[in-house]
């Protein structure tokens, strides 16, 4: 059996919105130290746009959370199956 699916947010408007953010991140946080830590997997393709917005460069890491287990309800705690490999001491962090 199918799903009808259908498009909330245009691909023109989500693109705008990166370009917003980028520009405003490019005002509040521009510098060298600052490491942008996504959350995965549903992060990836938002951060790759978000990044290539930035009028700075960035340097990217990844952790991996999970609550589900096995299930589709959340067990009410969060575990790390995947950490950040580079150090945050001393770094402005943005959690995406």
């Amino acid at each position: 059996m199918g799903t009808t699916k259908r498009c909330l947010i245009s691909r023109a408007e989500i693109a705008r919105r990166v370009a917003e953010l980028g520009e405003r991140l490019g005002r509040d946080y521009a510098g060298p130290n600052m490491v942008m830590v996504g959350v995965l997997k549903g992060v990836f393709i938002f951060m790759a746009d978000l990044v290539r917005a930035l009028p700075f460069p960035v340097e990217v890491d990844f952790v991996r959370l999970c609550s589900y287990g096995a299930g589709t309800t959340s067990s009410g705690e969060v575990h790390i199956t995947k950490d950040v490999e580079k150090s945050l001491k001393d770094r402005d962090v943005l959690i995406v």
